[in-house]
């Protein structure tokens, strides 16, 4: 696609080039770069929302329940932190008990994104993982030990948002 559009817009040029006025060549270019620029932003993000609905309609392959929002997650998930401990300067890991309330496995998802999981301290400052977080699943009817390690934490963690669920962080060890 990128190719075909250069050289769209490189054949426009060449064909204003034998006019006097540039001002109509700038305008005509101006004109392809943009509506190509458009039409590209619109197909990206077309195909980011078709596998967004396709990831979060029904379950996944294995017949997990798949975990997107808050309303799933407290449908099928019951989560609790259950320590903190300071690592090391900045460096705060929490570890999570995760709980399937389901007859199906679940899988939460989307956790590399920033607004679906991060803390925040008592005056509501965030902080971010310290990688990517991959999606977690849970066997059916069962509970999974989470760690999660935070970098850059200029104070005590006392919140914990998963999903916009608001899970209280235990005193530091």
């Amino acid at each position: 696609m990128k190719k075909f559009a250069y050289m769209l817009l490189f054949t426009s040029a060449w064909a204003f080039a034998n006019t006097d006025d540039s001002s109509t060549i700038k305008s005509s270019v101006k004109s392809i770069t943009s509506s190509i620029t458009s039409s590209s932003k619109d197909a990206l993000s077309g195909l980011k929302e078709g596998i967004d609905e396709g990831r979060t309609s029904g379950s996944s392959v294995d017949g997990a329940i798949i975990i997107y929002d808050i309303e799933n997650l407290n449908k099928y998930i019951d989560v609790k932190v259950l320590t903190s401990e300071k690592v090391a300067d900045n460096e705060y890991l929490l570890t999570l008990s995760v709980k399937n309330k389901s007859d199906s496995a679940v899988r939460l998802t989307n956790l590399e994104d920033k607004n679906n999981l991060y803390i925040l301290d008592k005056d509501g400052f965030t902080s971010y993982l310290s990688g990517k977080q991959e999606d977690i699943s849970v066997p059916k009817n069962a509970a999974s030990k989470v760690r999660l390690k935070f970098l850059e934490v200029e104070d005590e963690p006392s919140i914990l948002r998963l999903y916009d669920l608001d899970i209280k962080i235990p005193a530091i060890k």
